[in-house]
């Protein structure tokens, strides 16, 4: 998504922002949740693809 967009995936889905934009990531545990980070806070950068790890915490998507 460009800047200031809202992207939204599921399970196993990566999300990558522009610029203010947000990212959510819906999962199960428990019950269905969704995980959101604000690109620009919490190290959360611009551009770069991200993934939920184990802990359902947003970590960069690294290639190979």
């Amino acid at each position: 998504g460009g800047n200031g967009s809202t992207l939204t995936g599921g399970n196993g889905s990566t999300l990558t922002g522009g610029d203010c934009s947000i990212l959510q990531i819906s999962y199960y545990y428990n019950r269905k949740r969704i995980a959101t980070a604000y690109v620009g806070e919490d190290g959360i950068l611009p551009n770069v693809p991200y993934k939920l790890d184990s802990n359902y915490k947003f970590v960069e998507v690294k290639g190979d």
